[in-house]
């Protein structure tokens, strides 16, 4: 993940969401603003803005997170296939497997991720 700022629609959704589905920290903030950051993986961070008029962002502009193995990638793609709507996963793409395991998702705000390993 880099530096980046995402819109929201609902912060404290918002905030749920990148927490406790995505397993990013809440590292700061304030009452209008977020800033979240992979556990463990340095300085680089993102500042999550909620706006009532957005823009919303194409597949292509995205933010990657990567974990350990290609497994893994496939245990979160089953769990969002089954769980995902529950959990706020707007829309989520089928899984890539050529050469990497990877699919892309749209979040709770229609933030699109990929997971990769």
């Amino acid at each position: 993940m880099s530096h980046g700022t995402l819109n929201c629609d609902d912060k404290e959704a918002s905030d749920k969401f990148l927490a406790n589905v995505l397993g990013l920290s809440i590292i700061g903030g304030g009452r209008m603003s977020t800033y979240i950051s992979v556990p463990n993986m340095g300085p680089w961070y993102v500042v999550v803005l909620p706006t009532p008029h957005r823009d919303y962002l194409s597949e292509a502009n995205r933010f990657t997170l990567q974990v350990a193995t290609p497994e893994e990638v496939e245990d979160a793609h089953k769990e969002f296939s089954t769980k995902g709507k529950e959990l706020g996963v707007t829309e989520l793409r089928e899984l890539q497997t050529n050469g990497k395991a990877h699919f892309l998702l749209s979040d709770i705000s229609k933030n699109w991720w990929e997971i990769t390993s």
